[in-house]
């Protein structure tokens, strides 16, 4: 809500107040006195900020001809409701240009429904989880603990952003000999040392950290001959989106679907769904795709989406504070700490891969976080995700 200017009397305010909204712009009006004056005057206020500009230039017209026919035909009535409340008005400054400084956040009952978008993501993504740790249960009964770690679920095979050619071989080799324990990796039967030696030599992509070891190694022409987007390129479009919904292991599920809770619960409050359903979506695949460039195909989890949608809410509170998103400070900034010691421990295993011999790898999708908080804050600037009329 933003202060447009003010009108000396109630007639002026309320005669303004209607024409508005017959133009279908949102405001309202609230009476003040100044200090060491004893008559009142009306300040107007205005919803909705894409209607800043065109209320200011009407209250210009308005200033300059009140007479002007187009004006016309709103008399105060003798007993009326007053129109909606204005936010209690703390002194402006001038110097802020009649900006509203504080306004009380908004709020919103979230409808009470079956089943909301919030809970619905909730118990998608844990039943793809207990689906997902029963699967690797099986594996590990029927061809080893050691086979569990390395070969992909069912699920996995079909959700993760990509299914490389390379791990043909090891299903052949898991299917060949069970494999219990990194002990009986050393003493594999010729058949099986030839499938783990295909394995490690087909062409993959995992990441820009093996596009410039291969480069460096191998020569940069084999280097950019390595297969990208193997399983989308065949039209296997679910997968720009569904490593989002997978997770690694209880305490993984249990951080990200309580920030689920808290910030989707948040937006679909104050969004409809099927804008809420884009916006996850958006943030979600350009993480991931930007995660899949970077890191390669094996990463999971809800994470990007969630500082996307914190960022979101942070541009939201500062472009439009009256849409009453409640996230606190402390909150945000215990993302942004996180975000960071991520990725410095990322920028950490990146500086022993480049200029060292050992090879780690964080295991941390850090990418999609800090791309996914980017697309949070570009698509929080837009109006179209603005908070919508209940």
């Amino acid at each position: 809500m933003r202060l447009i200017g003010t009108l000396e009397t109630e007639q002026q305010a309320y005669s303004f107040y209607s024409f508005l909204l017959k133009e279908k712009i949102q405001n309202t009006y609230e009476a003040f006195s100044e200090e060491n004056a004893n008559a009142k005057h009306y300040r107007i206020w205005v919803y909705d900020e894409d209607d800043l500009q065109a209320a200011s230039e009407w209250l210009d017209l308005y200033k300059k001809s009140p007479q002007d026919p187009r004006f016309a035909g709103a008399d105060l009535p003798v007993s009326s409701s007053p129109p909606p409340a204005a936010p209690k008005y703390s002194e402006i400054s001038k110097s802020e240009d009649l900006k509203w400084q504080s306004v009380p956040p908004v709020i919103v009952k979230r409808r009470r429904l079956p089943l909301t978008l919030t809970n619905l993501i909730i118990l998608l993504c844990s039943i793809l989880f207990i689906a997902n740790d029963f699967q690797e249960a099986q594996i590990a009964k029927e061809k080893g603990t050691l086979a569990a770690q390395i070969a992909m679920t069912p699920l996995e095979k079909n959700l993760f952003f990509d299914y490389p050619s390379s791990y043909r071989y090891i299903e052949e080799l898991i299917e060949t000999v069970p494999l219990n324990s990194y002990q009986e990796m050393k003493n594999l039967p010729p058949e099986a040392v030839t499938l783990l030696k295909k394995a490690e030599n087909a062409p993959s992509w995992n990441g820009l950290y093996a596009f410039y070891r291969i480069g460096k190694e191998k020569g940069w022409k084999e280097a950019r001959s390595v297969p990208l987007f193997e399983k989308i390129r065949q039209g296997e479009l679910w997968r720009l989106f569904t490593p989002c919904l997978m997770h690694a292991n209880f305490l993984h599920i249990l951080f990200n679907m309580a920030w689920v809770w808290i910030l989707v619960g948040q937006v679909e409050a104050r969004m409809r769904k099927w804008k809420l359903c884009l916006l996850m979506l958006i943030i979600g695949v350009v993480s991931n795709v930007v995660q899949y460039l970077v890191g390669g195909p094996f990463f999971l989890g809800y994470s990007g989406i969630i500082v996307g949608l914190a960022c979101f809410i942070w541009m939201r509170q500062k472009k439009a504070p009256w849409e009453g998103y409640p996230l606190q400070k402390s909150t945000l900034l215990f993302l942004l700490i996180f975000v960071l010691a991520m990725f410095a421990i990322e920028l950490f295993t990146f500086g022993l891969q480049m200029f060292s011999t050992i090879q780690i790898h964080a295991q941390i999708a850090n990418t999609a976080h800090i791309v996914g908080g980017l697309v949070g804050l570009a698509l929080g600037r837009l109006s179209f995700f603005k908070r919508s009329a209940a």
